[in-house]
Formats: structure tokens, sequence, C-alpha cells
């Protein structure tokens, strides 16, 4: 709140005998003047107006937003503020006056010059917004601030919280500032002149700011040149952020390009990002079979000796394929990389047990034992190496 001193001079200016009719002139920088506007003595392109105190000014019309006539209240408000004495008495009764007629900013100056005079006046303090706070007169404001809670777009937050939201803001602005440098870069890669197109290049090679990875796995995930796609590929694998990761993920189980899964793969284990194990360990659960299967390569390629368990799980899994219900009997065959085919025609959906190949070879890079598809082989010797284990580090001990 403005000092309530300051406010009741600014107030006690337009007590000053005033002509009949007052307005208040709102300037495009934000400022207003009141006073009167001489409507015999009008430039062309020009407001002359009479201020309260015997002076003018002339403004340029381009500088003014708008002219707001001042109301009958308001014209009362200031011949009756004129004759007032400056008591708290005579304040306080001019203030609830205000209130009555809904001159709210006027009403407040009043009160706040009551509490001046009078400062312990407690109607007064109460309608400005203070509460008695161990014998102490304290503003909303400042009983959250004794509290550690401050005033922050509206509500009341700790610093901490403050922080957080201004760290937020401030990633926000720098995203978006990104979004434009990322797509002034990617229109000069298309450029005609070699120049241009070899300089962003650089500029993508040369990134390293997490704060640009959200632009530019969205861009990413729109390009359709290949060349390009490359070339973002390897910019977000060079940049630490929880969203390159996930997109390298994602693009290492979906693309339909064998050479852009394994380049994204590739990368990733290169950069042993961290949270890899458990995005690749969620796609063993896939509906689709061939994304269990390159989840499981994905999980061998990282060595993750603590996904074993997973994997055992993900040897064989059930998924729903629309079988042929025009032929005497369903034929379906697994392909190279573990994806599944099926002849027929149309089809209800049938569930169907596969074997996942890549996920079997992981389990026997990754433990140097093979039983096949066993999955109870498999979880025995889990649980004997485990119960080894154990054993071996009492012995330690």
């Amino acid at each position: 709140m403005p000092s309530a001193r300051l406010t009741f001079a600014v107030l006690a200016l337009a007590w000053l005998p005033t002509a009949a009719r007052a307005d208040v002139v709102e300037l495009e920088s934000g400022g207003r003047i009141e006073g009167t506007i001489d409507d015999q003595n009008q430039d062309r392109g020009k407001i002359v107006v009479s201020l309260a105190n015997g002076g003018r000014v002339t403004l340029n019309r381009s500088d003014v937003r708008r002219t707001v006539p001042r109301s009958a209240e308001g014209e009362k408000y200031h011949r009756r503020a004129a004759t007032v004495p400056d008591t708290a008495e005579a304040n306080w009764e001019l203030a609830e006056w205000c209130r009555t007629n809904r001159l709210t900013a006027e009403a407040d100056a009043h009160t706040a010059r009551v509490i001046e005079l009078d400062p312990n006046h407690t109607e007064a303090r109460r309608k400005l917004g203070y509460s008695r706070h161990r014998g102490k007169w304290m503003t909303r404001d400042e009983l959250m601030a004794s509290r550690g809670m401050f005033r922050y777009e509206g509500s009341f937050r700790t610093r901490q919280e403050i922080e957080l939201l201004e760290r937020s803001k401030r990633g926000t602005e720098a995203a978006v500032n990104w979004r434009k440098q990322l797509a002034r870069w990617r229109r000069d890669l298309g450029s005609s002149k070699p120049q241009e197109s070899m300089a962003a290049a650089d500029k993508f090679k040369g990134l390293r700011d997490p704060a640009a990875a959200g632009a530019l796995v969205r861009m990413l995930e729109s390009e359709t040149n290949l060349d390009v796609q490359d070339l973002l590929i390897a910019t977000a694998a060079r940049i630490e952020h929880p969203a390159t990761v996930q997109a390298l993920a994602t693009l290492s189980l979906n693309s339909p390009r064998h050479e852009v899964r394994q380049q994204c793969l590739e990368h990733l284990v290169e950069a042993r990002r961290p949270g890899l194990a458990e995005i690749y360990t969620k796609a063993l659960k896939s509906k689709q079979n061939q994304i269990v299967n390159r989840a499981g390569n994905a999980l061998r390629a990282l060595g993750s000796q603590e996904t074993l368990g997973a994997l055992i799980t993900a040897l064989i899994t059930t998924h729903e394929f629309k079988m042929g219900v025009d032929t005497p009997q369903d034929t379906y065959s697994m392909d190279s990389r573990g994806g599944f085919s099926f002849g027929g025609g149309k089809a209800p959906v049938k569930k169907v047990q596969l074997k996942n190949p890549d996920v079997r070879t992981a389990l026997v890079e990754l433990t140097g034992e093979n039983f096949g598809f066993d999955k109870k082989a498999w979880r025995r010797w889990l649980a004997n190496r485990t119960t080894t284990n154990v054993v071996d580090l009492r012995r330690d001990l």
C-alpha cells in the first residue's frame, strides 16, 4: 500500500477550489491527471487541462488514452473535502461517507490519514486490513511475513516456493527463446547457401543447454527429413535432460527405421543416462511383441543386471491378434526380430503366447547361462544366485 501520508497529500491538492466540472485524463503511459478540460481553448491535436491549483497542462492527443468525466459523487466529494478539518474524527466521518458513495480509493486515503492522527483507532485499522498480533497492529502482509509467508501473484507462499516458481518461470522463458532459436537454425539448414547451412549444423552440434531440451524434442518428433533427423538425434544425445532421454528411448523402440533405432540406442548406451533401465523394463510389458524384443535387446546392451527378474518374466509373453475365421486353421509365425505375422482373413481377437528370442539372448549374455525359454529353470537359477550372494556376504563379514 502506498504511504498514507503521500496519498493524503495528493488528495489534499484536489480540495482546493475547482471549476464546476472536473475530469480524469488517463495517459498512454499509465499516468492520470485530474482537472478540467478547457473546451474553449483546444488547439488541433492538443488537450488543455486546467488543474485545481490554478495551473494548466497541454497534452498531445496521441499521449491521451481517454478522458473520463468525474461522477456526481466525485464532485460532491471534492466540494466536501475542501471544508473538512484535518482531524482523526473528521477524516473518519468523510471516509465513511466515501464508502457509502463507493469512492473506495478516497475512503482508503482518509482512513489511512485517521491512523496517522490516531494510531490506535480500531475501526480504521480493521478497515485497512490490520489485526492485533502480540500487542502490535499488523497488516495481513506483515502478519504472514512474520510466519515466513509472502504475497506472490495473489497468494501467500514461502520463500522456497517463490524461488521454485521463479525458477520455473525463468525456465519457461528460456524454453520459449530456444524454440524460436532452433526454428531459425532449422530454416538455415535448408538454405540454398552452403555456408549458412553448415553454420546452422555447427550450432546444433555445439548445443548443450538443457533448457533447449523440450524445444529440440518437439522438433525431432515432427522432423521428416532423414538427414536432419539424424542431426537432431545426435544433438539430443549430447543434452543431459530427462526429455531427451525419453525421446531417444522412444525412438529406439518405435521408429520404423532400423538404423534410427540402432543409432538412438547406441547414443544412450554411450551416454549412460540415468533412468534408462527403468524405461526399457517398462517396455518389456508392451502389448506389441516386437517392442518387447527391442526392450530386451536394449537391456542387453546396457548390461542391466538388476533387470534379470523382469527379463525372465518377459521370455514368453501373451499378445492379442486378430485371427483368420475363414480358413480351416489359424496360421501364424514369428519373424526374425520377434514380430508376429498371421494368416487368414477377418477375425475375432485371439490371445497367443510368444517366445521372445531377443529377451533370451539378453539373459544368456548377461548371466553366462542358457536355460532357453524355461522360466522355472531361470527363476531357480536366479533364486540360488541370490542366496549364494547373501551367504558369501555374511562370510566376508
